[in-house]
């Protein structure tokens, strides 16, 4: 049986699979221009203690695309609350509050934390493997829990999509 949180955080899943090769392709951009900018402008002269800039580079750009698209989700509620009026169906649907809450702080997690892995990737194209134990992993985790949480919250409290 579908919970409440399960059924809004399916439904976030169906989108992003629907959405998959543009959503990638735009979680790609930034953090390659940084590398391109960075990584080859600056990355070849600039070192400290013998490491490559691209070293301390990358896990910062993973932190930063887990920061961003976990928020980006609350432009995703906007639309489907102004626009597609999804939130008027989800509320006469036997889905609580919380459910309906968690669910979308699950999809925003989702989204952070497939942008950081393609960030490292990306890295990894670039000849940068960053130390990528379960503390980096964990720290963009909360990263992306905090942001999205923060993006559901204040989506809910405004009152237009102008807001």
């Amino acid at each position: 049986m579908i919970q409440g949180w399960s059924a809004v955080y399916y439904r976030e899943a169906l989108l992003m699979r629907r959405r998959g090769p543009k959503m990638l392709a735009t979680m790609c951009v930034s953090p390659l221009l940084y590398l391109l900018a960075f990584g080859w402008g600056l990355g070849e002269v600039a070192s400290h203690a013998g490491v490559p800039y691209l070293q301390f580079l990358v896990p910062g750009l993973a932190a930063m695309s887990s920061m961003t698209q976990a928020w980006s989700v609350a432009g995703e509620i906007n639309v489907a609350r102004f626009y597609w009026r999804i939130f008027d169906e989800i509320q006469s649907a036997p889905v609580a509050p919380g459910g309906y809450v968690l669910g979308e702080v699950l999809a925003g997690m989702t989204r952070g934390l497939l942008a950081s892995a393609l960030t490292v990737l990306l890295g990894a194209l670039f000849g940068v493997h960053p130390w990528c134990g379960p503390a980096f992993w964990l720290a963009l985790m909360l990263n992306s829990f905090f942001f999205a949480s923060l993006a559901v919250g204040l989506a809910m409290l405004i009152k237009s999509h102008a807001d």
